[in-house]
């Protein structure tokens, strides 16, 4: 079984630390800097680039898996735009797609067994669907218009994507291509749509207001709402992932990972609670002490009792009287058959105090 390990960093002081989360991680992104596109990653904070891909071809839209293992992107290194798969070292690079036309915008599902794409294999932009190894690809979409820039929900019960040739609009399904639902109407264009982490929104670009700038909106299309104004272009957005995987499990068999305090300060850490919003993550201990400059581990269990992506959220709280709790979003999938994942690295920074950091 592999291990999650996240760090909690704690430093006390007079007067106490001030708490400034800021969320970052392992990266994948496609740089042109040796002549042509190709995949490289980096840490968070900009160290360690590595060049992952190089051919002739252009590689290019990386995504990392949930479990931060894989690299899904597109590449037209023989001929044409294909999906391909690799290890987050550049290992084991295995195409998935073959077919004379563009496979292209490739994105995991929440639980890393399946990627959905768009592809133009039967004329225009459709949305399909495989599993990693890139068998049992499946239409989803048939409109006989543009459907692209597909997302999956965090649950993994639907997606999100844009839908139209001049004039573009979001829509919704479910994750087996039915209940295609739009969620707005534009004669312009309304596209590039994202999720919220915990999927109750979802933000997109559009121009409706004459430019384009960034709106959010409920994910079943309600209370849309601008967020940018200015007469500059916006675009692109997406979300901060904020939510930190604890694994995948069959219902009713626990599956855990460690959690490690360390206190970096000068004076002693009284953690006093450490709760969870949902019974079916679990924490133990909850109540100790940390030595100046010591550390403790902490379990983190998560036994779902029903099938499906589950969330909670982690509140510590300790003595620290500026910033007295830390809270972390956690999730784990209940799935019929074991599949072992562990987290994706990142790093949660509190300037010089507080911190989470994710790893192998």
């Amino acid at each position: 079984m592999g291990f999650v390990f996240f760090v909690l960093f704690v430093s006390l002081r007079a007067p106490a630390l001030a708490q400034d989360l800021q969320i970052a991680g392992k990266i994948a992104f496609a740089s042109t800097r040796d002549g042509n596109s190709e995949i490289y990653v980096m840490n968070g904070d900009g160290t360690g680039q590595t060049r992952l891909t190089n051919n002739a071809g252009s590689d290019d839209e990386p995504a990392l898996s949930p479990d931060g293992t894989r690299i899904v992107f597109q590449s037209n290194r023989d001929g044409n735009w294909e999906v391909y798969v690799m290890n987050t070292d550049g290992t084991g690079q295995m195409r998935l797609t073959n077919n004379a036309d563009m496979d292209v915008e490739p994105n995991w599902s929440p639980d890393g067994s399946q990627i959905v794409f768009s592809s133009t294999r039967d004329g225009n932009f459709e949305i399909y669907k495989m599993n990693t190894d890139g068998t049992g690809q499946t239409r989803l979409t048939n409109t006989g218009l543009h459907d692209q820039a597909p997302k999956w929900s965090p649950d993994g019960s639907k997606i999100v994507y844009y839908l139209g040739n001049g004039s573009r609009d979001i829509y919704v399904m479910n994750a087996d291509g039915t209940g295609q639902t739009q969620i707005t109407t534009n004669p312009n264009f309304d596209d590039t749509p994202a999720w919220s982490p915990d999927g109750s929104k979802i933000v997109f670009q559009t121009n409706r207001d004459g430019n384009t700038q960034l709106y959010v909106m409920n994910a079943d299309g309600s209370s849309q709402t601008r967020l940018t104004n200015n007469s500059a272009t916006d675009n692109g957005a997406s979300w901060e992932e904020s939510i930190r995987r604890i694994g995948s499990t069959p219902a009713g068999t626990p599956v855990s990972r460690t959690m490690t305090i360390e206190n970096k300060g000068s004076a002693t850490l009284m953690v006093s609670n450490i709760t969870s919003s949902d019974g079916q993550f679990t924490v133990n201990p909850t109540n100790f002490s940390v030595n100046a400059g010591a550390s403790q581990n902490v379990t983190v269990t998560f036994t779902p009792t029903s099938t499906g992506t589950k969330y909670a959220t982690l509140t510590i709280t300790s003595n620290d009287t500026d910033a007295p709790t830390v809270k972390l979003t956690v999730n784990g999938t209940a799935t019929a058959l074991f599949t072992d994942v562990a987290s994706s690295a990142g790093v949660a920074d509190a300037g010089d105090g507080t911190g989470v950091a994710w790893g192998d």
